[in-house]
């Protein structure tokens, strides 16, 4: 067991090295940046991001001006290796007010597109 021991720990430290270097790096869709809705009923300032090894669109913003509530809804494009073209859709409920954090995470339907871009984005009051 004696003459195992440098051995395991030879391959513990190997692993611990090869781990990081699998994590993906994220790809900025916006980053830290000024973003409106359509027709700039809605502004926020922060940023929109991809992370494709957990497959994850997140977003972390502020909201710059006082709206009142609503749903923010972004539209999101991506196409995968064979040219198919897949969307997904973001919603976060706000209330609306001036310096809000809107904070959300989502996982796309589709685990074959790697290159979301952001297609629209809307802000609907409700009824």
């Amino acid at each position: 067991m004696r003459r195992r021991a440098p051995i395991v720990i030879a391959v513990c430290a190997m692993l611990a090295l090869a781990v990081p270097g699998l994590a993906s790096p994220r790809l900025y869709l916006k980053e830290n940046e000024t973003f409106c809705s359509t027709g700039d009923v809605l502004c926020l300032r922060g940023t929109l991001w991809y992370e494709p090894n957990p497959r994850l669109l997140q977003i972390r913003a502020r909201v710059l001006k006082q709206t009142g509530p609503g749903t923010i809804r972004m539209r999101f494009s991506g196409t995968n290796r064979s040219g198919h073209q897949h969307w997904t859709v973001l919603s976060v409920t706000i209330k609306g007010k001036h310096s809000e954090i809107v904070e959300r995470r989502m996982q796309p339907g589709a685990p074959d597109v790697q290159n979301w871009t952001l297609a629209s984005f809307e802000f609907l009051r409700p009824l």
